[in-house]
């Protein structure tokens, strides 16, 4: 079936292991919770955060924003709470992989503030600090910044959503 090998080891148990695994086992499926940097392993420590903290059951997840933009709009917003008479919205933004990104956050930001008859606040929580002599991240920064997007790194978040917890309802 094959050329025959000669094999030398120190460790005789150790190597049985390597050519059982490169030979006879069935190939193991690789299970990826996400790239660094990507939104999907932000919105996992997101929601971990969000656990952590016992607030999961009293925010909405993936919400719709068809009702503020325009029929068929397929965005969703990740987070929504309410705290006081007021909306708060929390969205992902993977600066370092789709800068770009925060424009449509932010039209939709905007679009909520204009229609919705409540107060809304938001939040974007981001993989990467943003750094003021990154141009990226300037336009990242001034772009949320210019319709009230509160810019939330993603290792302060921890810190970010416990000062909520008192007043979300």
């Amino acid at each position: 079936m094959a050329p025959q090998k000669g094999v030398h080891a120190d460790d005789l148990d150790v190597e049985l292991e390597r050519l059982y695994a490169e030979h006879v086992a069935p190939p193991r499926k690789v299970i990826r919770v996400g790239a660094p940097g990507n939104r999907a392993m932000i919105r996992s420590y997101c929601s971990q955060v969000w656990k952590a903290a016992g607030l999961w059951d009293r925010i909405q997840k993936s919400v719709r924003v068809t009702e503020f933009t325009s029929p068929g709009d397929p965005m969703r917003i990740d987070y929504c709470y309410r705290r006081n008479g007021t909306r708060g919205y929390v969205q992902t933004l993977s600066v370092s992989r789709a800068p770009a990104d925060c424009k449509l956050y932010a039209y939709t930001a905007a679009r909520i503030a204009a229609r919705a008859p409540f107060n809304s606040e938001f939040a974007a929580v981001t993989d990467v600090p943003l750094q003021s002599e990154n141009e990226r991240h300037r336009f990242v920064r001034e772009t949320l910044r210019d319709v009230g997007i509160e810019p939330v790194r993603m290792d302060h978040f921890a810190t970010w959503v416990p000062k909520l917890k008192p007043t979300i309802q």
